[in-house]
């Protein structure tokens, strides 16, 4: 959300900053039907870790574009960074809503309360981040992005899905087994 901001501070225009806004859709449109199918025929929660954690990690990388000099190579630099980014981000949204359908189980009518914590999360989350931006500046949106991102990773690592077994749950089972 606070993206183009950080392109405007690095000089690209109006033109420049709806090619890389662009960027994501577009890449949609391939991403999530392929991951998906993946997902659906291996591990979705493998499939989620692996794209975002390759998000988490490409996303900071937008950054160091401002460290070039040349306006023309750091457009380019921006568009290879939003082209990966955008391949492994895309199909996250899916591939969290496949995870939470499949956590919920049998309580699958109560998607709908997970989403609204979620929307109220990402609104408090979000406008707390436009006070940090306006006290820190923009380029703090990546240290957030990083943070939030390891959190997020650690959390689906830790949850279970139907039928499988969470990285907490096999710590209790290793302690109970040495324990005896």
């Amino acid at each position: 959300r606070f993206l183009p901001l950080f392109y405007k501070n690095l000089g690209c225009d109006e033109a420049q900053i709806g090619v890389l806004m662009g960027i994501l859709p577009a890449i949609s449109l391939i991403s999530i039907p392929i991951f998906s199918a993946i997902a659906d025929f291996t591990n979705n929660k493998i499939v989620l870790l692996f794209t975002l954690f390759l998000s988490t990690i490409l996303f900071p990388l937008n950054y160091f574009a401002s460290f070039s000099s040349e306006d023309f190579k750091k457009y380019i630099i921006l568009i290879i960074l939003r082209i990966s980014y955008s391949i492994f981000n895309a199909p996250v949204s899916s591939l969290l809503n496949a995870l939470t359908i499949n956590r919920l189980g049998s309580d699958r009518s109560l998607y709908g309360k997970q989403r609204t914590w979620g929307a109220i999360g990402w609104g408090f989350c979000y406008a707390l981040l436009g006070i940090v931006v306006d006290t820190a500046g923009i380029e703090i949106i990546f240290a957030f992005a990083l943070i939030s991102g390891v959190l997020v990773l650690l959390f689906i690592a830790l949850v279970s899905e139907n039928n499988q077994t969470s990285l907490i749950e096999l710590t209790e089972l290793d302690d109970n087994n040495n324990n005896n």
